[in-house]
């Protein structure tokens, strides 16, 4: 019994840790939805530095809400036709397995975006 319990909770934790490093993949691929959807939206006028940085507000805003930490880009033609990519960025800190396996800190995570502007 005392050698089974370590296993289990080891096991216990590391889905834990694994659901909530999931989730926070998820919210980065919702950021970087939001950032690509405001890129790839009709503004008038059309200033190619304004709507990026407009992008990457609405990204960063998303992030903010969910409370992840991270920073996101956006890349490719804003104000017409093409495909504009959004990669949000961030490192996951486990909340359970990281004091006992120092190597899992910091686990990066990318979640890529890209839409086509149709103007």
């Amino acid at each position: 019994m005392i050698t089974v319990l370590p296993v289990l909770l080891l096991l216990l934790f590391g889905t834990i840790d694994f659901g909530l490093l999931f989730r926070d993949w998820m919210l980065l691929g919702h950021s970087a939805r939001v950032a690509a959807r405001t890129a790839t939206m009709y503004h008038n006028p059309c200033n190619q530095g304004t709507i990026r940085a407009l992008a990457r507000a609405d990204g960063m805003d998303a992030l903010a809400l969910a409370d992840v930490e991270g920073d996101i880009e956006v890349a490719g033609p804003v104000c017409s036709r093409g495909l504009v990519t959004a990669t949000a960025r961030s490192d996951y800190q486990p909340a359970m397995l990281g004091a006992f396996v120092p190597s899992l800190n910091g686990i990066p995570l990318t979640a890529v975006v890209a839409m086509r502007g149709e103007f």
